[in-house]
């Protein structure tokens, strides 16, 4: 009967937000926020009437692992695949200082405040806290670096930034969680990241075996497909799902080689996008969706089990660093790390904002729950939670209003390399094609009724 009643929850919400979706858009209010919302309240009415008992257990963390998981694969590979990688190597070095400079400065200046506010944390759960709570979520990301009003390269930067740091933060959030472990080293399993040199290994294993993987599935994946297109053996529907399994294939194949998944979808559907001449429109445009539905359905999730707990254990400590990591943390390192580019103040404090930390926090944040003896694990998990759900309710509700005030402030204050239009270039002008070219494609791919 739970299960009913969930189903008739999520298919009502997901018909009641999709029928005033666009005009959500343009407000406040986002999906990620319904969503969460809906599974707490959800999830209390459940418990009070004695439906379902809110306590994680191994199948309900691998249930939110996997949908999270996925969907922040899928995600990574579409956004990825609209990047024109031509106009990127022009405005490479935003991106780059981001990820080299600002996101280890971050997990410096969360690590102070962290020691400031939390005196119980060693030096090594310090780490892990400020770790967790670096990358950005591509997921919360998409509605600013999908609005047209945000110049092309800020949302290009925020695209690769937030596509790349949760798959760079993986071996140090491992590496500081066993190093953090109450248990000793000689009951500690052995593990590749347990040292310093062996952590560093892992690190590099995981990056290049990752950009191996992604660059070899997305750009074959590609020519298969434009091969296909070209000889016509392909239906339209299954070119859009192509989007969803090469995503998923360039992730698994990277783990299985010892990459990281996240950075090989990424990467995966940076190659797809910049090789293929005639099917990414189409297979973005369907696969995208299949994302957010997952998206969606995970913050229900954790709204249903992980929220309340977390909630409950808030103590003024936690609300202060939750606060300061969105407000404070990101935005200094954010600022220090863009220091000697062309950037305007407003152009700053909106890439500084612009950090949501949501799907990929939450999900590392469960590696506290799953067989690792970290000491504090619940208050870290408090922590991470709670700055999980501000960061969906803030950055939801400031997304669209703030790229609005962003565009009015940029014509009369940004330079002149920021200049350049406001919206991604097209399919056309990504690949030379003409516009009977691409009608011909869309023809192809999807017949007329």
């Amino acid at each position: 009967m739970l299960e009913q009643h969930g189903l008739i929850v999520i298919s009502a919400l997901l018909l009641a937000y999709g029928l005033f979706s666009r005009l959500l858009s343009r407000g406040i209010v986002t999906g990620q926020m319904v969503f969460l919302g809906a599974g707490l309240a959800f999830g209390l009415v459940a418990e009070r009437t004695n439906q379902i008992t809110l306590s994680p257990t191994v199948g309900v963390d691998l249930l939110v692992r996997v949908f999270g998981e996925i969907a922040l694969i899928v995600l990574l590979f579409t956004d990825a695949a609209r990047i024109d990688l031509r106009a990127l190597r022009r405005d490479l070095a935003m991106p780059a200082r981001m990820l080299g400079i600002g996101m280890p400065l971050m997990i410096a200046i969360g690590m102070t405040a962290a020691w400031l506010l939390f005196p119980q944390f060693g030096v090594w759960e310090l780490a892990l806290l400020a770790a967790i709570l670096a990358p950005t979520d591509a997921a919360l990301s998409h509605a600013v670096v999908s609005n047209e009003v945000v110049p092309l390269r800020v949302r290009q930067a925020l695209c690769v930034e937030s596509g790349l740091n949760d798959g760079l933060a993986v071996p140090l959030i491992l590496f500081f969680a066993w190093m953090a472990s109450a248990a000793g080293p000689e009951s500690m399993p052995e593990s590749p990241y347990h040292s310093f040199p062996g952590a560093m290994r892992f690190a590099s294993l995981q990056l290049l075996l990752g950009l191996i993987a992604g660059v070899a599935i997305g750009g074959l994946g590609a020519k298969c497909l434009d091969h296909s297109i070209r000889r016509e053996w392909i239906d339209g529907a299954f070119c859009a799902l192509s989007g969803v399994s090469l995503a998923l294939l360039a992730a698994i194949g990277a783990e299985h080689l010892g990459g990281n998944a996240f950075i090989a979808a990424y990467v995966g559907g940076l190659t797809f996008g910049n090789v293929s001449r005639r099917s990414t429109e189409t297979m973005a445009d369907f696969a995208e969706p299949e994302g957010i539905l997952l998206m969606l359905l995970t913050f229900f999730l954790v709204g249903v089990m992980f929220v309340e707990e977390a909630l409950a254990s808030v103590t003024w400590h936690i609300a202060i660093y939750a606060v300061l990591s969105l407000a404070c943390v990101r935005m200094i390192a954010m600022s220090v790390s863009l220091l000697g580019l062309r950037t305007s103040l407003e152009t700053r404090i909106f890439l500084g904002w612009f950090g949501p930390r949501g799907l990929a926090s939450a999900l590392f944040g469960l590696l506290l729950l799953e067989g690792l003896t970290v000491p504090h694990s619940d208050l870290l998990f408090a922590v991470v939670m709670l700055t999980v759900v501000l960061s969906v309710m803030l950055h939801g509700a400031t997304s669209a209003p703030l790229a609005r005030w962003y565009a009015t402030r940029l014509d009369s204050t940004e330079c002149a390399a920021a200049q350049r239009p406001c919206r991604e270039l097209s399919y056309r002008t990504r690949h030379g094609l003409s516009k009977r070219h691409i009608d011909a494609i869309h023809t192809e791919l999807v017949p007329p009724a």
